[in-house]
């Protein structure tokens, strides 16, 4: 139990770094200053729909899926 927690508390850290700037998103064409307006709609969008769906939070596939559809906005790190 106590290695579950670990690896759990490791992929939370990474998450969060990879959050918090560690890698940023490109686009070819938009300006850096939209980014955050179509991070903040995939968020939405994603959280909206996974609750919906499954009626609860999973912030490791919730992550997974705004960053799919930030890609599918064509942005890109």
């Amino acid at each position: 139990m106590k290695k579950a927690a670990l690896i759990f508390l490791c992929l939370a850290a990474l998450l969060a770094a990879a959050g918090c700037g560690g890698l940023k998103w490109k686009h070819e064409y938009k300006p850096q200053s939209e980014m955050r307006i179509d991070y903040n709609e995939c968020q939405r969008d994603v959280r909206s729909w996974r609750r919906g769906y499954t009626g609860g939070e999973d912030a490791f596939d919730e992550q997974i899926l705004i960053n799919e559809c930030m890609q599918n906005k064509g942005w890109y790190r």
